[in-house]
């Protein structure tokens, strides 16, 4: 199997267990911007842990999955990942946080079709608040140039007033600034 029929047999299975979620990352980044190599995808998604049986026991017969390790990232609200057991390719589960910022994403997320199955892909103004966060955190370029990338393909289409409003909560003022220079786009 490829990257992207693994991607959507983990689609479907989420679809299925009407589990919440949101495409993030590069993939996004290549949905709303400028294509991007990825060696893996990453989803976040809302868990409770009554799910934690459902997702073990749906994904084991194809994945490497631990469900100690998704009891740890439900618990500690980090991230815990399937590997598919005969491709090797990875999935991240990034658990949300729970917080104002990751509820409202989940409400903004946009419902696309991806080879006739319905997936939900993050909106392109949170997917650059979330990569000018993930730059800020970790000082890697290719956050930058992912957002920038979105501004560029995505352009006035973006909510630029709905991204004003976050970028002080997130403490991403100054990289916002930034970006909006270096897209010249200077708005919001």
């Amino acid at each position: 199997m490829n990257q992207e029929e693994v991607f959507l047999s983990v689609i479907k299975t989420l679809n299925q267990l009407n589990l919440p979620y949101i495409i993030t990352g590069a993939y996004a980044s290549s949905i709303h911007g400028e294509p991007r190599a990825t060696h893996d995808i990453d989803l976040q998604i809302y868990l409770t842990p009554k799910n934690i049986s459902d997702i073990y026991n749906t994904f084991q017969e194809n994945f490497y999955v631990s469900k100690e390790g998704i009891e740890d990232a439900l618990k500690y609200r980090t991230m815990f990942n399937l590997i598919h057991l005969e491709s090797q390719i990875k999935i991240d589960f990034w658990i949300s946080k729970q917080s104002e910022y990751d509820q409202e994403r989940l409400k903004r997320r946009q419902e696309i079709t991806i080879s006739g199955i319905k997936t939900f892909v993050i909106s392109p103004e949170d997917l650059i608040l979330t990569k000018l966060d993930w730059h800020k955190k970790t000082e890697l370029e290719k956050h930058f140039a992912d957002a920038l990338g979105i501004m560029r393909i995505q352009g006035d289409r973006l909510d630029f007033d709905y991204i004003t409003s976050w970028v002080e909560k997130l403490s991403i003022e100054e990289l916002w600034a930034e970006l909006r220079n270096t897209a010249g786009k200077n708005r919001g």
